[in-house]
Formats: C-alpha cells, sequence, structure tokens
C-alpha cells in the first residue's frame, strides 16, 4: 500500500476522493491504514519528504518504502522496495535515499528520454 499511498498523496484532490472512496483490497497487510480521515493526512507529508514507508502494509512481515514516478505532474508510477519486516534495519536513511533516487532517475527518463530513445 505504500506504493499507493506514494502515488496517491501527488494526485489531484479529485482524483485522491476517488481513491479514498475504494475499499482496502483484503490482501492489503495488518499495518495497512484503514481510516480514510487518517490516510489523508498523511498526503501533505509525503508530498513533502517525496516517500512513503509502509510497516506492513503491502502484505504481512514485509515492510516497504516507495516514491513516486513523475513525468512533470503527473504520476506514472511509483518505485517500491520491500523488505521483510525482521531484516527491516532501525536506520531508513539509506533506503529512502536509494528508493528516492531511482524514483527521481526513471522521472528523468520519463521527462527527458534519451536520443536513442525519441
Amino acid at each position: 500500500m505504500s506504493t499507493a499511498i506514494s502515488a496517491a498523496a501527488h494526485l489531484p484532490r479529485p482524483i485522491q476522493e476517488l481513491v479514498l472512496a475504494e475499499e482496502v483490497p483484503p490482501t492489503a497487510g495488518p499495518g495497512v491504514i484503514r481510516d480514510n480521515d487518517e490516510l489523508a493526512a498523511t498526503f501533505d507529508g509525503i508530498r513533502r519528504l517525496g516517500f512513503a514507508v509502509g510497516r506492513q502494509e503491502c502484505m504481512p512481515g514485509w515492510d516497504s518504502v516507495a516514491a513516486p514516478v513523475l513525468w512533470h505532474d503527473a504520476v506514472m508510477g511509483a518505485v517500491l522496495m520491500l523488505k521483510p519486516s525482521t531484516e527491516m534495519p532501525a536506520d531508513l536513511r539509506p533506503l529512502i535515499y536509494h528508493t528516492l533516487k531511482a524514483a527521481e532517475s526513471i522521472s528523468a527518463l520519463t521527462t527527458n528520454p534519451p536520443a536513442a530513445a525519441r
């Protein structure tokens, strides 16, 4: 879910409302935010920071770091790093850094594709 939350935080408000109107998938992990007000309250911080951290949101026993892939202002996807919860380090800064860098690199490719791809 951190992938979806990371992407949803960057969507226009009317589309966020559509996302919030959907049911939480039954396969979501035990850490997923099920309260829409609580979820919506996370969007500003995620936009400001540029990433989301999930604690067993995607599936039981797995934590995640996610960052959106953007084409200008439009969300085109996300980079998700999953790691077993038991192996997730206390200091997430290196994982956040590399997830953000991967998302930024892919975003740069969508915005300014290499000449050979044009």
